[in-house]
């Protein structure tokens, strides 16, 4: 009898690109604590610990504002540069599956830097789930697929594919829609900061463990 071979730990992906228009400023370099700490670096280090416990290579996309980003991030932080950022998301979805492809990597997790809820274990739910399906997973709320999610390297064509300012989730429903899609219960990636009053929530509710979501945060 064959031994189960192990699966691989995906290249996991944080996007950091944006222009952040309905912020009015650098969101990501925003203080989402007590002590400061800018929202880009606090993704940073939960993906970090998270892909170190995995074995798995972690690298951010930036665009604008990248100088000022990149000074946040620890120096040894793996970093793409999307020189095509203006033209939307899709083109920091194509930065991260061209370096996928550059690695030879057989899957790919995507996660947003602005999605400040989210905590280690979160992803582990992602990988544990993967490992019991073997196919593609993804984070699900408020009726929504959504990142962080597990692509597979055939998802690659597709997710090239893209256009505009809209990211992965018309890729994640055709794969959900034809049952190639797991989707894991996430309510808290439903929180992802966009505007300042999104932040000031954020800042209000974070002492406590009631975190805010889109629909009880307006």
């Amino acid at each position: 009898m064959k031994a189960k071979q192990t699966m691989k730990p995906p290249l996991i992906v944080l996007m950091a690109a944006g222009q952040s228009r309905r912020f009015n400023g650098v969101k990501l370099a925003q203080g989402i604590d007590d002590i400061g700490t800018p929202l880009l670096l606090d993704s940073y280090r939960k993906l970090k610990f998270f892909s170190d416990e995995l074995g798995a290579e972690l690298v951010v996309i930036l665009g604008a504002h990248a100088d000022l980003l990149s000074s946040v991030l620890p120096g040894d932080a793996k970093l793409v540069y999307n020189s095509q950022w203006q033209l939307g998301m899709s083109t920091s979805v194509k930065a991260a599956v061209d370096y996928a492809q550059e690695q030879r990597a057989e899957s790919l997790m995507i996660s947003l830097a602005d999605q400040v809820a989210l905590q280690p274990e979160h992803f582990h739910s992602l990988i544990k789930a993967r490992r019991q399906v073997d196919t593609r997973v993804c984070g699900f709320y408020l009726g929504s697929l959504s990142v962080p999610a597990i692509f597979h390297r055939d998802d690659y064509p597709k997710l090239l594919k893209l256009s505009g300012d809209r990211g992965a989730k018309p890729v994640l429903n055709d794969l959900f829609n034809h049952g190639n899609m797991v989707a894991v219960e996430m309510e808290s990636a439903s929180f992802d900061i966009d505007t300042r009053d999104e932040l000031h929530d954020w800042l209000t509710a974070c002492p406590s463990k009631n975190v805010p979501t889109k629909a009880n945060s307006k």
